[in-house]
C-alpha cells in the first residue's frame, strides 16, 4: 500500500494505492477519509473534458476506478 498526501499532513488529500486483481501494475486509489470512494474519471459532453472526481465503490472497485502505475524514467 502506498499513500499520498499533502505536506501538510491534511486528511483531505490522503489517498492509498490498492492493488487490484486485473493485473499486478493496476491499483484503486482510495480516499482515506472517505473509503468507500475512489478517483475515476468522468467524461463531459462539452469538448470531450475528462475530469476526475471521486465515485463510488458499491460493493468493490470498477474498471473506471482502476488505475495502471508505471515506474518514473528519467
Amino acid at each position: 500500500m502506498v499513500t499520498l498526501k499533502e505536506s501538510n499532513d491534511s486528511l483531505r488529500r490522503n489517498w492509498r494505492f490498492d492493488p487490484v486483481d486485473v493485473s499486478s501494475d493496476s491499483y484503486v486509489i482510495v480516499s482515506v477519509v472517505h473509503p468507500s470512494y475512489a478517483l475515476a474519471i468522468a467524461s463531459r459532453n462539452q469538448a470531450n473534458d475528462q475530469l476526475i472526481g471521486l465515485t463510488r465503490m458499491w460493493g468493490g472497485p470498477n474498471l473506471s476506478q482502476v488505475w495502471k502505475v508505471f515506474p518514473y524514467s528519467a
